[in-house]
């Protein structure tokens, strides 16, 4: 079974085995998804996540869906924006065709809910692309963190995410996905039409050109530096 502190919300799903992280994702006619369908599904999704990083924050989006008198899956899930939705529940059940088990950890993230992260990598309160102000507030969240739910340790869960990351990484934006920060924070995907991936493309020509200029300075040893892994984190 999966790892998981959330004891009481739901039961954990079976543990499937990663298929080959080189297989295409289907094809899904999202003219036959209904909001229901689409929303009850990542919800589902949102309640078998273990919600842990240094600490079990399971409390705080019921917190802060509270505040705004909403259901949890009211505030979590249709706090994001419709069509990127729509774009995360096609990409899941992909992913799930692909033997992996995708999760969700943190959905949409107002103001309230931003300023409670006490650890990790966070972006400053009300400029969040989970849905801070700065950026449209609740309808326009267009950011999601994932990870896999497969795994009996945090460890193995760790090494079933990286799997499904790296899968993201060669498919998601077939499907309309991208991981903006790959390496700073792994979890955190948003559309591939997004100002986050916008800006993580210029980063990345950035870095290109600032690699052919490195190999180019130092001349035979360009064969060498081409080999090592680039460090950009977007």
């Amino acid at each position: 079974m999966a790892y998981t502190p959330m004891i009481g919300l739901l039961a954990a799903l079976s543990v499937a085995a990663p298929a080959p992280e080189g297989k295409k994702p289907p094809q899904t006619d999202q003219s036959t998804m209904s909001t229901q369908d689409v929303d009850g599904y990542l919800f589902e999704r949102y309640l078998e996540t273990p919600k842990f990083d240094k600490k079990d924050f399971t409390s705080k989006d019921p917190k802060a869906a509270a505040l705004l008198d909403m259901t949890l899956e009211q505030y979590v899930i249709g706090g994001m924006d419709k069509s990127f939705r729509q774009k995360l529940y096609v990409a899941f059940k992909a992913m799930e065709e692909a033997g992996l088990n995708p999760g969700i950890t943190s959905g949409f993230r107002d103001n309230y809910r931003q300023q409670l992260i006490i650890s990790g990598v966070r972006a400053k309160v009300g400029n969040s692309f989970h849905g801070g102000s700065s950026h449209g507030g609740y309808g326009h969240g267009l950011a999601v963190d994932i990870v896999s739910l497969d795994g009996k340790t945090r460890a193995e869960q760790q090494n079933y995410s990286e799997k499904l990351w790296r899968w993201i990484d060669k498919f998601g934006r077939q499907l309309g996905l991208i991981r903006p920060y790959p390496n700073f924070d792994d979890p955190h995907v948003a559309p591939v039409t997004s100002e986050e991936a916008y800006v993580h493309g210029r980063r990345v020509a950035h870095a290109g050109k600032h690699k052919h200029h490195r190999f180019a300075k130092h001349g035979k040893h360009g064969k060498h530096f081409a080999g090592h892994k680039s460090t950009v984190r977007g």
